[in-house]
């Protein structure tokens, strides 16, 4: 039986995630961070131990989201790196960074699915999305829908397979209960682009 992920995201992903952030923004106090952070920590399952992160991310961030999220965001590379390929965990690195978009970034429509876009590129969307599609439906499925023409690409075309109703998550979306599903539309114009089909197993 394969060894859960929660066992291999320890105190080091926060430790990690705390040096990215010092080295684009120094005034982040890195040791007030990770004492917050590593509090009860072994206790909490993966999600979990996401959220935390997520939480203290914003409790020592600046105030101001669209800053904070500027910092975070400047702090990630631009896309996963080759050596990070099966090795599953170093991807799970920018979890918490999807928990903080979707749980500080509704009010920020247009930043946070910027953010979103990017993180695609490194993890997935396929969570925090659906807090957007929840609180924001026709502006997300704008988006979605739009993909091809605008800024989507692979990654985030996997990411619509969140509110499929075989899709485990942590947030149930009412989109799944929906028929026709309403994202139908956005996965049949982009399935039979040249790039999903490339990638498609």
């Amino acid at each position: 039986m394969a060894e859960p992920l929660r066992n291999h995201y320890g105190p080091e992903i926060p430790r990690r995630i705390a040096s990215d952030i010092t080295q684009v923004h120094p005034d982040f106090l890195a040791r007030a961070f990770l004492k917050e952070t590593l509090q009860d920590f072994d206790s909490l399952n993966l999600l979990a131990r996401g959220k935390r992160i997520a939480q203290c991310l914003r409790n020592h961030l600046p105030k101001d989201y669209p800053r904070a999220l500027t910092i975070l965001m400047a702090s990630c590379p631009e896309q996963r790196m080759a050596s990070s390929a099966g090795n599953p965990i170093t991807s799970f690195l920018y979890l918490p960074h999807t928990c903080f978009v979707s749980e500080y970034g509704l009010d920020h429509f247009e930043v946070s699915m910027q953010a979103q876009h990017h993180l695609t590129r490194l993890f997935t969307a396929e969570f925090s999305i659906r807090a957007f599609l929840i609180h924001h439906e026709k502006r997300t499925l704008q988006v979605l829908k739009n993909g091809p023409a605008t800024r989507i690409n692979t990654s985030d075309v996997l990411s619509l397979k969140a509110p499929d109703p075989a899709s485990p998550g942590p947030v149930a979306c009412p989109l799944s209960k929906k028929i026709p599903h309403p994202c139908w539309s956005c996965w049949n114009s982009l399935r039979t682009t040249p790039s999903f089909m490339s990638a498609a197993p």
